[in-house]
């Protein structure tokens, strides 16, 4: 999750290869108490489809869930990388694949926590271009 304060803009973002250089620049994790990573692994995915008709691939996310998190940051965007040491690796093994848009869907603004549950929600998959 990036904080709204020193995001950069999704042109700069785009061309960071891990995650330690993207945390390294003007871009800041969250730092609201109650936050944490969210781990998804393979059990976290439904199968997934290939269509070669649009040329993508659409990988059903569950609904990530944060509860209980304190005011703070405001958050701006969710990250979806890739780690392929969940056990042992750092922020250096880390791939950023995806921003999102973090927004209040009624006033389009990005979020500010104040204690309750937030729940991203991905109801059209994630889509991949092949």
């Amino acid at each position: 999750m990036l904080a709204a304060l020193g995001l950069e803009e999704d042109a700069i973002l785009r061309d960071y290869d891990t995650l330690s250089a993207l945390l390294a620049g003007a871009s800041n994790e969250v730092t609201n108490t109650g936050y944490a990573r969210i781990t998804i692994t393979d059990s976290g995915l439904a199968a997934y489809t290939v269509d070669d008709s649009l040329d993508q691939i659409v990988l059903p996310l569950a609904n990530q869930t944060t509860a209980a998190i304190s005011s703070g940051d405001t958050w701006s965007k969710l990250l979806i990388c890739y780690d392929n040491d969940t056990t042992g690796g750092t922020d250096a093994n880390i791939i950023p694949v995806k921003a999102f848009d973090i927004r209040d869907p009624i006033t389009g603004v990005a979020i500010t926590p104040s204690g309750g549950t937030i729940t991203h929600s991905f109801p059209s998959g994630y889509h991949i271009s092949v």
